[in-house]
């Protein structure tokens, strides 16, 4: 049973104990109804699938990526090529009834049987795309929602006054939007203005009225701007100002409450965590990246609300890589988020670690996501905030210089030069559980553990009731 902490959080934790349709570890999920009459032939559920390794140490790891992050072919290239002399061919990784990702297997040691992991990817991305389109006309449209919430509920400027950069970045798409619509206009308005000037003397001389002037002038002239808009967007591929827009726009389109679909999405990643914690393996990894950090924190914790782990059940870690959490905790209706924060962050049970390096521009570096949205307590144990390792000067030069993507990418791949306290590879493939790797690190000097927000409510709205009733 979880612990309820004031009176006002008492209707809350009734209401989410309640749920009929939570799903939780301890629950497998239910098979398909018997034989009736109206199917008499309907099939029973498939037999949940099991994990099956002789390694020494086995985990499974579930990776909610960022928006557009790389695939799951692309990140088990790249763990084969930063740890080629460790890890195996990679194998298609056990499935089960609950709806899963793309993932594989890899091994690890010197006979490739000292640890095993099964890797999965929890895309969501498909979800923006579908929600947010790009075309000009519903471009400008999201831009306009997206600014009138993020200004209205004063949202932007705490997220500034955190991380400048990171809330520069996270709004690049639409500046990008309106400097070209700036563009477009000042264009559109020079060529009418040049027309109606090249015109205007003939037509006076020959004594013509200016109305058919003016109206011609502006016709060129919104045809210009169109022209411009248009070119911009077939360059967009370069420019990318639709495509950075849809992560912040659609995370925001319910004000900070995820859209009905993202949470279906998000049950099923809890289903998916309720199967990995059903399995004989040694640790469960749960990792967050980037705007998909939120989405794993609220996963992890509908997974394991309804108690505490049970015996013999394997070591549960979440770890978060350069999280964007505050650009939807901060919004108003983001209770549910709020909540599951302040949830995941009381389990002692769990070993939560935060990782985000200050030269990323995407990242609220060294934020704790608890705290700068309100709801941290006293009674926390997590996260453990730490700082990735800088790059070394015998690294390439363009690592330095690196596009914001590619450095946003590098929580994901094995450290160049000397060891560091974090190490993607050793995560994987390491014989350590997440705790024990990190254990006595002290949290990173220069972290961000105060209140930075105007909403802290965790009270989740009630269900509209059906028509029916």
């Amino acid at each position: 049973m979880e612990s309820v902490l004031d009176s006002d959080h008492i209707e809350d934790a009734v209401d989410r104990l309640l749920a009929p349709d939570r799903p939780s570890f301890r629950r497998p999920p239910p098979p398909s109804a018997g034989p009736s009459d109206d199917a008499p032939d309907a099939p029973a559920a498939p037999a949940e699938a099991r994990i099956e390794t002789d390694a020494a140490f086995s985990r499974i790891v579930l990776i909610v990526p960022r928006f557009g992050g790389p695939d799951a072919a692309t990140l088990r290239e790249t763990l084969l090529a930063d740890g080629a002399a460790r890890a195996s061919r990679p194998e298609d990784a056990p499935r089960s009834d609950v709806p899963a990702g793309p993932g594989w297997s890899v091994s690890a040691g010197p006979t490739g049987g000292t640890t095993a992991a099964f890797v999965e990817v929890l895309h969501w991305d498909d979800l923006a795309r579908a929600a947010v389109p790009t075309a000009i006309r519903s471009g400008y449209r999201t831009l306009l929602r997206t600014v009138w919430v993020y200004g209205r509920s004063g949202a932007f400027r705490r997220l500034a006054r955190l991380n400048r950069a990171a809330a520069s970045w996270a709004f690049a798409g639409a500046a990008a939007l309106v400097a070209g619509a700036s563009l477009a206009i000042g264009l559109g308005v020079l060529g009418g203005r040049t027309i109606a000037t090249g015109l205007g003397g003939p037509a006076d001389l020959i004594g013509l009225p200016m109305t058919p002037v003016h109206f011609l002038a502006g016709f060129a002239g919104t045809c210009a701007a169109a022209l411009v808009l248009r070119l911009l967007r077939s360059e967009d591929g370069r420019l990318r100002a639709y495509e950075r827009l849809r992560p912040t726009a659609y995370l925001a389109s319910a004000n900070g409450a995820y859209p009905p679909e993202l949470e279906r999405r998000v049950s099923a990643f809890a289903g998916r965590i309720g199967w990995a914690l059903r399995q004989p393996v040694d640790e469960v990894v749960v990792v967050g990246h980037g705007e998909g950090a939120a989405l794993a924190v609220s996963a992890l914790a509908e997974a394991v609300r309804w108690g505490e782990l049970p015996p013999g059940a394997p070591e549960l870690s979440l770890l978060t890589l350069g999280q964007t959490i505050p650009l939807v905790g901060f919004l108003p209706d983001a209770a549910r988020l709020r909540a599951d924060l302040r949830d995941v962050s009381l389990r002692a049970d769990l070993c939560w670690v935060d990782v985000s390096d200050p030269s990323d521009a995407r990242a609220f570096a060294l934020s704790d996501p608890v705290a700068v949205c309100g709801v941290a307590l006293d009674e926390r144990a997590g996260p453990l905030v730490l700082a990735a390792g800088r790059t070394d000067a015998s690294e390439p030069v363009r690592w330095i210089t690196a596009a914001p993507f590619r450095r946003h990418d590098r929580y994901l791949r094995a450290p160049k030069g000397s060891a560091r306290d974090y190490d993607w590879q050793r995560v994987i493939l390491g014989p350590l559980t997440l705790r024990k790797f990190l254990s006595g690190r002290p949290p990173a000097r220069g972290r961000i553990d105060l209140r930075a927000t105007a909403y802290a409510s965790t009270a989740r709205p009630r269900p509209e009731p059906d028509d029916d009733d």
